[in-house]
């Protein structure tokens, strides 16, 4: 399982159980795939897990391995709340 974890936009609120579309560009930045986030909604970051089901989630598994990035700057993702 991956964890994503980034900071919650000072005006972004929430409920339990919502979910959000992510993007990965290195991916392909016009494919969007729902997430349910796993943060509370009280916590200053939103994080989702993401299971490898998939050639998608697999890819992004490999992307953020910490053992195989090889510089300091994680892939860039986007984030479209519902």
């Amino acid at each position: 399982m991956t964890l994503l974890e980034f900071k919650r936009p000072s005006n972004f609120e929430y409920r339990s159980g919502q979910w959000i579309r992510l993007a990965c560009e290195s991916l392909g930045s016009g494919e969007y795939h729902s997430l349910t986030l796993t943060s509370a909604p009280h916590e200053d970051t939103l994080s989702v897990h993401v299971r490898a089901v998939g050639p998608w989630t697999a890819n992004l598994r490999k992307l953020f391995d910490p053992e195989l990035i090889t510089d300091t700057a994680y892939p860039k993702v986007c984030v479209l709340s519902r």
